[in-house]
């Protein structure tokens, strides 16, 4: 939970700073796209080490369990994103000033949870 609303800080940092982190082609060289790989890298970061102290988890495990759980709030955000815009809905954007609207911060949950419940599964069974 802490690490995918790091990367929700980050990504809200970033667009406060001019740098939109959803273009077109996500993944591209330009400094939008680097964005995203930098919201992702910080949560890496923050899960490497921080991870060992809040968890069971040694550094190495906790660095790969955060780089996939901010991917994939990452890529859950712009594909509910892109779903939201291929059917023309709108949320209301003025509870969270400059956040945008309330779900919003549920969008990252959409693929990250249950990545992470699998990946965990699969590391300690």
């Amino acid at each position: 939970l802490t690490m995918i609303h790091l990367q929700s800080a980050v990504r809200f940092l970033l667009e406060r700073w001019g740098i939109d982190i959803w273009p077109r082609n996500v993944f591209n060289s330009t400094l939008d796209g680097m964005g995203g790989a930098a919201s992702i890298l910080a949560t890496g970061v923050f899960a490497w080490s921080v991870g060992p102290w809040f968890t069971w988890l040694e550094p190495q495990p906790a660095m790969l369990a955060g780089l996939v759980v901010s991917t994939a709030a990452y890529i859950g955000t712009a594909t509910v994103r892109a779903v939201q815009q291929a059917l023309y809905i709108s949320e209301e954007e003025h509870l969270l000033p400059g956040m945008g609207g309330i779900l919003n911060l549920v969008y990252p949950f959409v693929y990250a949870a249950p990545l992470l419940f699998f990946l965990l599964l699969a590391l300690y069974r």
